[in-house]
């Protein structure tokens, strides 16, 4: 991963001072179903941890060594694409992946795919899931995740996938409530054809 170049928490909180000037643009909503997350074999035995964001620096909604998220995915498609880019080979694809279900419940999700939403605030989905080649391509992205985490009490966010059409569940857990359910239903191994 080379030296770090981790942004420093004032740039963050400069942006989260700016957003605060239209709460109402965030709409807040519940999910309720079932989300998949993938992940190599090897790593089956923690595949609802969080902990391996709390360092990542190339992770887009958690700011690292801050606070960490849970990245879920809402199609099988989806989390498989969103797998894709864990993998240190010349961009071959990790085989095999597991692919666990999860039925999740969780209040107040901020929903940034509402295009109404990003436009009240100067933004467009193309803004969040835009490549990162430097830490400063995810700015706005955390300070998003940030802000609605602290400001907004958020449980989490849906967004749009940064790989393919589909959607993220990106959940801060640290935040869940007795009132959030977050049960897995299945785990299965999938091979997967490889792309170069």
């Amino acid at each position: 991963m080379g030296p770090s170049r981790l942004i420093p928490p004032h740039r963050y909180r400069a942006i989260v001072g700016s957003l605060a000037r239209d709460e109402a643009a965030f709409p807040k909503i519940e999910v309720n179903r079932l989300f998949v997350r993938a992940s190599p074999v090897k790593f089956v035995h923690a595949i609802a941890d969080n902990g391996p964001s709390f360092r990542n620096e190339k992770a887009r909604y958690n700011i690292p060594n801050s606070f960490s998220a849970l990245y879920l995915a809402d199609s099988d498609e989806t989390a498989i694409e969103e797998a894709r880019p864990t993998d240190s080979t010349a961009g071959r694809s990790v085989e095999p992946l597991v692919l666990a279900r999860f039925h999740v419940k969780l209040p107040r999700v901020c929903d940034l795919t509402s295009e109404d939403a990003l436009e009240r605030l100067d933004l467009s989905s193309e803004d969040l899931r835009k490549q990162a080649s430097e830490d400063d391509d995810h700015l706005m992205p955390r300070s998003l995740a940030l802000y609605c985490k602290k400001k907004l009490r958020a449980n989490g966010l849906l967004t749009s996938s940064a790989t393919c059409e589909g959607k993220n569940l990106v959940i801060f857990p640290d935040r869940l409530m007795l009132n959030s359910v977050l049960q897995l239903r299945s785990v299965r191994r999938i091979r997967q054809a490889r792309t170069r």
